[in-house]
C-alpha cells in the first residue's frame, strides 16, 4: 500500500571551507552543499 510517510528532524548545520555540511542525528544522514539549504 504506497504513502506518504513525514519526520520531523533536526539537522545540525555547520562550515568546512566553503562548504556547508549538514548532520541529521535521528537518521545518521550528512549532507553537503554551497549553502544551508542545499546542505540541508
Amino acid at each position: 500500500m504506497p504513502g506518504t510517510v513525514n519526520i520531523e528532524y533536526t539537522a545540525h548545520i555547520w562550515t568546512e571551507g566553503n562548504q556547508f555540511i549538514a548532520h541529521a542525528m535521528p537518521l545518521d544522514v550528512m549532507s553537503a552543499g554551497p549553502s544551508p539549504d542545499e546542505a540541508r
